[in-house]
């Protein structure tokens, strides 16, 4: 959605990395560097500033998008959904919602409690159907 926003009328990510800079530096990222690379290592740092979603944020039209996240996420700290929210709300030049979803007392998985997870879902497909609008 960051290298071709024209082509989305809607877009929806849980718990995804989005600052490949820095990702090693908070909770079990730096496992991920033999898959990733390393912004230290210049080469590395070539081919992440490339494709890292945070990077990418530029002024322009973005479509109707929906971040989901735990706070409680062990894996991949929220903070990356808050500061990809934040770039793309101040960035955003078209009239489309940027919406941050914070699951509480949720981790990588979602939501624990049944109930829970089922509005998690109904949130995530109601706002997906309103994007697009679709009544039934």
């Amino acid at each position: 959605m960051t290298q071709r926003p024209e082509l989305f009328k809607v877009a929806v990510a849980k718990v995804g990395v989005f600052d490949m800079l820095r990702y090693q530096h908070y909770t079990i990222g730096n496992s991920w560097s033999d898959e990733y690379g390393l912004s230290s290592d210049s080469v590395q740092f070539n081919n992440l500033i490339k494709y890292s979603p945070l990077h990418k944020v530029k002024k322009v039209s973005y479509p109707s998008t929906l971040l989901i996240t735990g706070d409680h996420d062990d894996r991949v700290p929220p903070m990356h959904s808050y500061k990809f929210a934040a770039a793309l709300q101040k960035n955003n030049t078209g009239p489309n919602p940027v919406l941050l979803l914070i699951n509480k007392n949720a981790g990588h998985n979602g939501p624990k409690e049944y109930d829970d997870y089922l509005d998690e879902q109904v949130y995530t497909y109601g706002f997906i159907m309103s994007e697009l609008a679709i009544k039934d």
